[in-house]
Order: structure tokens, then sequence, then C-alpha cells
């Protein structure tokens, strides 16, 4: 029996850089949480973004935030993994030349990213905030997002720098447009793992959703996992089973459906 879902948000639950709910999703993930079953949303997007896009009733859910760097249970973080070494990192990323956004458990920031790229992020829920000095912030940084507009992220990954960015630290391709840094010791499937122990869940009783390489992880937590049917293929191969994308309500309709078989049991 499935007692907990986890679901990536952009291109799996909702369209990639959704900013709101659509109110078949919405009403389908308040039913399933009624009837008991957990709801980990797990994403790249900061926890800032993600209670904002899921208001409101985004206290219903838990959160596994910033590619897993922090877990989140009613407004607070329960775990949070930081960055090591943040200081050496930031010293690559601004010889990089490209633009960077930094996520901390409660925030988003940025030092360099174009006012586009900032509208852009807005747009999609996440109240990012422009700083001088991406080293003054004071809370822990637990991700970092890459920019590449010019050709996606996969055209990037053996860049010289990324390249020395992934002798040290956890680099992988996020949605289209980001190259996501974060901990060796987090992950999204660290974030499952957490969660499912907090709650004394076995494997079997927990079903994942994802679309892209940075949700493999959680692919390999459960026997039930799915991957969105339009996902490349290396992705696609590593999860059980595959599911429609969110425009056709794919996860949505799975989970209307677990609401209807856990309502008829109780």
């Amino acid at each position: 029996m499935i007692k907990m879902t986890v679901m990536d948000i952009d291109g799996t639950l909702l369209p990639e850089a959704a900013g709101q709910v659509p109110e078949r999703t919405a009403l389908a993930l308040r039913r399933l949480a009624d009837t008991g079953v957990l709801v980990l949303l797990a994403s790249g997007r900061p926890y800032v973004g993600m209670a904002r896009v899921f208001s409101p009733i985004s206290d219903r859910f838990l959160y596994s935030c910033s590619g897993g760097g922090c877990v989140i249970r009613g407004g607070q973080a329960v775990s949070v993994t930081p960055l090591e070494d943040f200081a050496e990192l930031a010293a690559i990323l601004r010889s990089l030349g490209r633009a960077f956004t930094c996520d901390t458990p409660y925030g988003c920031y940025t030092e360099n990213a174009p006012r586009a790229l900032v509208e852009r992020t807005r747009k999609a829920g996440i109240d990012i905030q422009v700083v001088e000095d991406i080293l003054a912030v004071t809370d822990p940084v637990i991700k970092v997002s890459i920019a590449c507009p010019d050709g996606g992220p996969s055209a990037h990954m053996e860049d010289p720098q990324i390249l020395r960015i992934r002798e040290k630290w956890e680099a992988m391709e996020s949605g289209t447009l980001y190259i996501d840094v974060i901990s060796p010791r987090a992950g999204k499937g660290a974030g499952v793992r957490k969660v499912r122990t907090l709650y004394g869940l076995e494997p079997e009783e927990v079903a994942v959703f994802g679309d892209a390489a940075n949700d493999v992880s959680m692919f390999r937590e459960t026997p039930n996992s799915y991957c969105v049917e339009t996902a490349p293929g290396p992705v696609r191969s590593q999860a059980a089973f595959s599911i429609a994308p969110p425009g056709d309500f794919g996860v949505t309709a799975y989970l209307e459906k677990l609401a209807d078989e856990a309502g008829r049991r109780a």
C-alpha cells in the first residue's frame, strides 16, 4: 500500500517553470492529503518558491527543496545539507562568466543574474533577491544553479570549469536551462530517504515521479518509480514505469486514483 507519494514539480507534476497549480491538480493533492497519504514535493526549486506556488494548500505537504539540500515540514527545516567550501565554489562560479543563483533553506539570491533571468525566476513564483556579494549571505547555501541558455545544460557538462566543479561537488542537469550544484551528501534521493526514515516507511510504501537526470536518485529509492514518458531515454530507463506528461495530467490522474482507493479503505 502506498503511504507516501514523492513528486518532482517542473516537467512532472506541473509544466516547466509553472507559476500556479491547475485546479484539478490542487484538488487531487488536497484529497490525497486528506486520506493521510503523505505528499512530498521534491524539486530543484527553493522552498520559498515551492510554498508560494502551492499556496493556499502549501502547509499540507512536505518539501524536499533545492535538489534535496533541505527538507521542510510545517514550515521548518528538519534537515539541511550545506554546500561544502562555498567560498571556493563561488570563486569558480565567478570565473565562469555565467549567471548563477544560490538557494538557502528560506531564500534565493544572485549577484550577477541579468534582469530577464531574475524576472523569469520571479514569474515561476521564486522571490529571488539581488545582492552585491553572494558571500555576504549569512544563511547556509545549499544549492547553486548555473544558467546555460546557450545550448542548455547538456551542452556544458564537459566544460573545463564544470568538470572542475564536478571533482568536488555534485553537478547535474536540471530542466532545460540549469546545471545544479549540490553537496555530494544531498540529492533528491537522499531527501526521499530522510523523509521515509522519519516516518518509518518501507521503500515499497513509497511512489516517486520524475522526468530529469536529477530525479534518477529518487527512482532508486523505491520499486514504485515513474518517469514522464517524454523524458530523455537514459532517464526513462532508470524508472520502473512511465506516466503521461503534466499537460495530460499524468501524475494528477495517479493521485486521483490513489485518493479514491484510500477513501474506499477508510
